[in-house]
């Protein structure tokens, strides 16, 4: 449109893109014929038009780059969801299947033991079930009267499998053994702590 003796800026866009009807085209370039002026705004506009046309051309090529990455990464994660499916089935089943080793078990009330036979009587075996907590009860009769005493298990080997001090109540002496051990004999030995190299006397015991 010719407005004021010269084409309005929206005239000359439209010009460049294409977009001007019939109607308004043949004006126009008459104008542009013999505007010097105007030519001068149409080589502006023009270096407008190409600098946005790049603009947006390199927008969608952006778009379209990245629509692409994406694809490619949703092919590829689609394609690999069976296998990582199947994975993550079997971490969490072995997670599961491993949980109560991690999880802490129930409490197991300790088995209560009675310690008063030791080697040289007729049968000088305790018996108790393996893999449980025991408390054992050693018979301090005849024992030196201490007032704390040191008790050390071994096993057949005489390999130490536990240590723990004590104090008698009375003529017994009462040991928690919370270590789970395994089936087998053991000897449960009573020192005095002033004196570890000498056991005061020795329990057997049997567990199955």
């Amino acid at each position: 449109m010719i407005a004021g003796g010269h084409a309005s800026e929206d005239a000359l866009e439209r010009y460049c893109l294409g977009l001007v009807p019939a109607a308004e085209l043949e004006a126009i370039e008459s104008h542009l014929l013999v505007c010097a002026a105007c030519q001068d705004r149409l080589r502006e506009t023009e270096a407008y038009v190409r600098i946005m046309q790049q603009a947006t051309a390199q927008a969608a090529a952006d778009q379209l780059a990245r629509q692409g990455r994406w694809r490619a990464i949703a092919e590829w994660f689609f394609r690999s969801t069976p296998a990582t499916a199947i994975a993550a089935a079997v971490a969490l089943a072995l997670v599961w299947g491993f949980a109560p080793a991690f999880r802490s078990s129930p409490a197991m009330s300790p088995v209560a033991v009675a310690l008063d036979l030791t080697r040289g009587d007729e049968n000088p075996l305790a018996h108790a079930p393996a893999r449980r907590p025991l408390l054992l009860t050693l018979g301090l009769t005849g024992v030196a009267v201490l007032d704390s005493y040191h008790v050390r298990i071994v096993d057949a080997r005489g390999a130490a499998v536990l240590d723990a001090a004590a104090k008698p109540d009375h003529e017994r002496l009462s040991v928690a053994a919370s270590v789970r051990l395994a089936p087998g004999t053991y000897w449960v030995r009573l020192y005095n702590p002033s004196q570890p190299q000498t056991p005061l006397r020795e329990y057997g015991l049997t567990l199955e």
